[in-house]
């Protein structure tokens, strides 16, 4: 059984909400807080980064966690490759190792190649991950921007 159509446009159904988090804040303080004082709308502000910076964090480890899990169960090797600190020096196997990744750098570089393994839905969640990761990326970068436009103006 696939999984290849749950997969597909996850991450667009991600950038819309995120999209529209943002059309909301912005309505709402040039409409409902127009002339509220400048600590309501830093309050505002506040619980607009907080609730998207946690959702997006949410969000990225649930996909990550999608792909390990499908990457240990159908290609395991790869996972193993991944993984590699699986099993300390001492030989025993330290906590949460099995789902947990160890080495970030391994898997970020998986994830940004073009190795699929030849498995369409590899492709599709590295795909889904890898357009998460902007999505959070562009989201913390456009925070600066609408602190100016949500507190100052």
């Amino acid at each position: 059984m696939s999984n290849t159509n749950s997969i597909k446009g996850k991450a667009r159904i991600y950038w819309l909400v995120w999209f529209g988090f943002v059309l909301l804040l912005l309505i709402l303080r040039f409409t409902v807080f127009l002339h509220a004082s400048e600590d309501v709308l830093f309050n505002l502000f506040t619980i607009y980064a907080a609730t998207t910076w946690v959702s997006l964090m949410i969000i990225n480890f649930i996909e990550r966690r999608r792909l390990n899990n499908y990457l240990k169960q159908n290609h395991y090797s790869k996972w193993k490759d991944v993984h590699p600190y699986s099993k300390s020096l001492w030989g025993a196997t330290p906590p949460m190792a099995e789902t947990e990744d160890l080495n970030g750098f391994k898997e970020f570089g998986f994830l940004m190649s073009r190795d699929d393994l030849g498995d369409e839905t590899v492709r599709e969640m590295k795909d889904n991950l890898r357009r998460t990761l902007l999505l959070l990326i562009v989201s913390f970068l456009t925070f600066p921007i609408l602190f100016i436009a949500t507190v100052s103006m």
